[in-house]
């Protein structure tokens, strides 16, 4: 049809092309906080990293919110603070409600949690299939690199966003902090993006690196 015809680049080039038209769609998040026993690391007198990433999982859904991003909110493993996908005033108070408390992620670390593989066939069967994840996690151990790998490989587009709990001060911390560093390098080798944040710096840089 002759309002499909690109006429700039017909009279630039002298040749016919036609103008593709692509319905605007925002993304689907899920903010997802790793919970796992092994996530519950701090340094000294700190606080536990997940309840560090529940901070971050706020901020980050207020400001995806904001710019009219639908999100939802989960846990790995998932548990009951399971928040579906979604928008506006509303859902930016329900996920205040699951983080600022400490059903969801809380304070102490639980006993045990599945395996991996469970835990993520677990996870995907409440993503849709479109949804991308932004997964919190301190990644202080190899399950966690697991985990985000096997949502990548699974189709959600995945974020990992790490706030640091290790501590180089002492021979255990600096070991720790070299692992870590080696798991964030082998999920950027992946393909997976990843964003180390040292909590003492605040949220608002990581923020921006994440939602741009």
């Amino acid at each position: 049809p002759p309002a499909r015809i690109d006429w700039h680049h017909r009279a630039k080039t002298g040749e016919l092309a036609t103008v593709e038209f692509r319905e605007p769609r925002l993304s689907k998040v899920a903010v997802v906080v790793d919970t796992r026993p092994e996530a519950y690391v701090a340094r000294p007198g700190g606080v536990p990293a997940p309840r560090r990433g529940a901070v971050a999982a706020f901020t980050l859904a207020g400001q995806l919110l904001a710019e009219g991003v639908p999100v939802g909110f989960g846990t790995v493993p998932p548990g009951e603070g399971w928040t579906p996908v979604g928008t506006g005033a509303e859902q930016r108070a329900t996920l205040r409600e699951r983080l600022a408390g400490d059903g969801a992620v809380p304070w102490l670390a639980p006993e045990d949690a599945p395996a991996v593989p469970e835990i993520v066939a677990a996870l995907t069967a409440r993503l849709a299939p479109d949804t991308q994840v932004l997964f919190v996690s301190p990644l202080c151990d190899d399950g966690s690199v697991a985990v985000a790998r096997r949502l990548d490989a699974a189709g959600h587009s995945v974020t990992v966003v790490s706030p640091d709990p290790t501590d180089s001060g002492t021979v255990a911390g600096a070991y720790g902090r070299l692992e870590r560093w080696r798991r964030l390098s082998t999920l950027r080798g992946a393909g997976v993006p990843v964003t180390d944040w040292d909590p003492e710096d605040g949220i608002e840089g990581v923020v921006r690196r994440v939602t741009q």
